[in-house]
């Protein structure tokens, strides 16, 4: 008896799906795996690799941590940047990022493309498109960065320690999307930056509610290469 073989999606917009939830995806160089695919903010398609919004989760954590993801997929979480590198790597890839404040306002960055550098080079923001958008532009400040924690400062300017986040951080940041969770939004100026930071809306001194950074595969090809996969396996 031959052992069946599974053909997962490459990505949420391969996995066609129209509701949120987990769904196992794969993409070369990594075994399968869950994400969250997200249908309610910007359509379907769309995996969720960050999310903040009650501050049930500590996010000043370690190298390690980031590069193998942490949290709760029903709650608040980080993918893991291992696994976005091997994303980004396999097709391009859009980035959105949804904002919304403590008073019922939502706003929301787009980038054109979005790809994340490999381990041995810190995981660096390697490629962030063009800006459209209503929050602002404050991700293309970090362009080119490494991603930085406590533990794992390349750059040597402190940035993760005094702004209590991990980020890619230059020297050092319009945007702390992994900072401190501030309930209640506004807080000391002497915080400036701490909190979960988008520095084009609110400006330094505001945490948002919920932070949510997706991405999705800019046209459909890994739709048809899934489609592809699961024929290949129903006729051989």
């Amino acid at each position: 008896m031959t052992q069946e073989t599974v053909a997962y999606p490459s990505s949420c917009l391969a996995a066609s799906t129209n509701t949120n939830g987990v769904h196992t995806i794969e993409v070369p160089g990594l075994e399968p795996f869950p994400v969250f695919c997200d249908t309610r903010v910007a359509g379907s398609g769309w995996t969720v690799i960050q999310r903040r919004q009650d501050g049930s989760e500590n996010f000043y954590r370690s190298w390690e941590e980031y590069a193998q993801g942490f949290g709760d997929f029903s709650g608040e979480f980080f993918m893991g940047l291992e696994r976005l590198h091997f994303l980004t790597a396999a097709e391009p890839y859009e980035l959105l990022v949804h904002l919304e404040d403590f008073y019922g306002g939502t706003r929301y960055a787009r980038y054109e493309d979005f790809v994340i550098g490999n381990g041995s080079a810190s995981y660096p923001l390697a490629v962030l498109g063009r800006y459209s958008g209503d929050a602002g532009d404050s991700l293309s400040y970090h362009r080119g960065m490494p991603f930085s924690t406590f533990d794992h400062d390349v750059l040597g300017h402190g940035c993760a320690i005094t702004y209590v986040g991990a980020w890619w951080y230059d020297d050092c940041q319009f945007s702390n999307l992994n900072g401190q969770y501030v309930d209640g939004g506004r807080y000391e100026a002497k915080l400036s930056g701490r909190g979960i930071c988008w520095m084009t809306w609110m400006g330094y001194d505001y945490g948002y509610k919920v932070s949510q950074m997706m991405i999705r595969p800019k046209c459909s090809n890994s739709i048809q290469r899934h489609r592809n996969s699961r024929q290949s396996l129903n006729f051989s």
